[in-house]
């Protein structure tokens, strides 16, 4: 992420040097940042890598660092072993009084050593050992009285940091059952955000896991263990089992999409009272800053964007007659666990809208899986997902999706997606979120096969 030049964007608007965002580069000035950290701290600095960045085309950008003296903890996410800084240009007054601006490609930039970020109290809870054991053991005594951590044993991983929006973390250790005297195992994933946000996803996850209760087949919701609603909190029991890809290159396939099918049904049949309403003017307004976006990194893409927005705002579909709970960020990666008892994932963007939504976008994501060099999936056998999936929907849902909605859907969660990368800067991000461009006019226009009939 960011080493390679071809993931650079050319951003004048913005002026950052994006080649002086490179790890190696950034290393050497962290290193001589005295009002950062102390020498010592700053003279065990050995080895950087990006974290996550976050880029606003022409607005701002927020880039976390990895700092170690060890490459494999690094390459494992794991912290604290290290330390992580977070730059972001261009630059304002300083969030905190640890916050400094340094001087990076001839720019000034705020400098945070995390955890310094104001906007995310509860991070401080875990800055310390000592103190997210002391936590964990008050969560567990609300949520598991019984059980007694051992502390020792404690680990802590970094799973996502997002500057100034979100931190989690996975706390993994071994407790002692005061009354059986055997041996427990625990993991939970804490998310640190808004305190407002940690409420809502409670209040999501409590009311789908009640709708679940009487389904042995539909999807799994990660259970609450304790939600601290002064700093902005929110530990879940950690979801164990397999990913989706994994699923299902060792299982039936058709089996898998038919538990993922009747999840999806009986999810949007779920009434979730604090969802918002989406209708196709939102989707309108998404595409529309989408396309504004990519321009400004993708010049030599602005006649197609241009003429691709003008056709899905032309084309758009009238509003569901029965909007439903809907997902609204539904793709593979969501989806973990076992065949037939799948966990769901990320409900923090669920809405009232279209059904269509999630079936498009699940499947216009299971079409594009060739494109990512890492996974190794084939074109046939994308299709061939693609195909039961359509086909397990139909099963469970009695019809076929409509197939104008999932040509429009479609295209316009591929213009997300490619917005999505381009970002976050994922390596390979300017290849992807051209083929997801060229993918968004060919399935618009009908000449992708999404296997749904005329």
């Amino acid at each position: 992420m960011l080493s390679h030049p071809d993931d650079r964007p050319n951003d004048p608007q913005l002026g950052c040097d994006f080649s002086a965002l490179d790890p190696d580069a950034i290393l050497e000035t962290l290193r001589n940042a005295d009002e950062l950290a102390s020498v010592e701290d700053r003279g065990r600095w050995t080895t950087c890598r990006v974290l996550e960045a976050m880029y606003d085309p022409g607005q701002h950008l927020r880039v976390a660092y990895a700092l170690n003296e060890d490459a494999t903890v690094l390459s494992q996410r794991v912290w604290p072993q290290g330390d992580i800084v977070y730059l972001r240009f261009p630059t304002r007054e300083t969030m905190s009084r640890r916050g400094i601006h340094i001087r990076v490609g001839g720019r000034d930039m705020e400098a945070y050593l995390f955890p310094n970020d104001r906007r995310l109290v509860g991070v401080r809870k875990f800055a310390r050992r000592e103190r997210v054991a002391k936590t964990w053991q008050q969560w567990m005594r609300q949520d598991e009285p019984t059980l007694d951590l051992c502390a020792e044993t404690l680990r802590r991983s970094l799973l996502r940091y997002v500057p100034e929006q979100k931190w989690i973390v996975q706390l993994h250790a071994k407790c002692e059952d005061s009354i059986s005297q055997s041996v427990e195992k625990r993991s939970v994933a804490v998310l640190c955000t808004d305190v407002e946000v940690c409420k809502k996803l409670y209040r999501r996850a409590i009311a789908l896991r009640r709708a679940f209760a009487d389904c042995n087949d539909a999807l799994r919701i990660a259970r609450p263990v304790a939600l601290d609603d002064t700093l902005g909190m929110l530990a879940t029991r950690w979801v164990w089992g397999q990913p989706l890809l994994k699923m299902l290159t060792d299982a039936d396939p058709a089996v898998i999409f038919q538990s993922v099918a009747a999840g999806l049904q009986r999810f949007h049949s779920t009434p979730l009272e604090d969802a918002p309403v989406q209708r196709v003017t939102d989707w309108v307004s998404s595409v529309t800053q989408c396309v504004t976006d990519l321009m400004h990194v993708l010049p030599t893409r602005s006649r197609s964007l241009r003429a691709l927005a003008d056709d899905l705002i032309t084309r758009r579909p009238p509003d569901a007659r029965e909007p439903c709970t809907i997902h609204n960020d539904f793709h593979w990666k969501q989806l973990c666990g076992k065949p037939k008892r799948l966990a769901l994932l990320d409900i923090d963007r669920c809405a009232r809208g279209d059904a269509c939504v999630d079936i498009a976008n699940f499947t216009a994501q299971l079409l594009i899986l060739p494109l990512r060099h890492d996974l190794s999936v084939s074109t046939e056998t994308a299709q061939q997902w693609a195909t039961a999936f359509l086909d397990a929907w139909e099963n469970v849902s009695g019809q076929s999706p409509d197939a104008e909605k999932m040509r429009w859907y479609s295209a316009a969660s591929l213009l997300i997606l490619a917005r999505g990368m381009m970002r976050h800067l994922r390596d390979g991000w300017r290849e992807l979120a051209e083929t997801c461009i060229e993918r968004a006019d060919q399935t618009l226009n009908n000449r992708m096969d999404l296997r749904v009939p005329l």
